[in-house]
């Protein structure tokens, strides 16, 4: 069975309600940002899946996640490159969501519940236009094997199957 990454969205748009539903309950704040966390993650994972798998057609894997990114933002077509652009700003979400104790904006400031259920509306709408972006590519043609250059961004591929850390 072949996984659809894009369930990953729906997955994802699914905590955010749960999250939305758990509001104003003092005592569900911590599964309410557990569920916001969970979803910027799952936004992301299912883009880049998405992604890398198109770029496997042309580039065998495995790939780093830096390779896909490079692959995407290096592309001579400039909405191949607004991929890359947007799977790299889904990623950043991805790591502060979960890595970060606290999570930061752009300023450095602690973003309070609220800010991280806009922030992961914000990633919802980018991974959603992301995914369209890349079918639309896909289906007008853009996404072949002159789309991508393994020798552009070979210092990026993984060295062995086996990884030890997600970058």
């Amino acid at each position: 069975m072949t996984f659809d990454w894009e369930c990953y969205l729906s997955l994802s748009e699914a905590m955010m309600d749960k999250a939305e539903e758990l509001k104003g309950d003092a005592t569900q704040e911590c599964l309410r940002e557990a569920y916001l966390r969970s979803a910027l993650s799952r936004f992301y994972y299912g883009v880049y899946g998405i992604a890398e798998n198109i770029l496997s057609r042309y580039i065998p894997k495995p790939h780093t996640h830096a390779f896909v990114f490079c692959e995407y933002e290096s592309s001579p077509y400039k909405p191949v490159k607004k991929v890359g652009e947007n799977l790299k700003r889904l990623w950043k979400y991805r790591k502060k969501a979960d890595y970060d104790e606290e999570i930061k904006d752009s300023h450095d400031e602690i973003m309070d519940i609220e800010a991280v259920l806009d922030a992961a509306d914000k990633a919802n709408k980018k991974a959603r236009n992301t995914v369209k972006q890349i079918k639309e590519l896909e289906s007008d043609g853009f996404l072949t094997s002159s789309t991508f250059s393994k020798e552009r961004c070979e210092k990026h591929l993984v060295q062995s199957p086996t990884r030890t850390s997600p970058e």
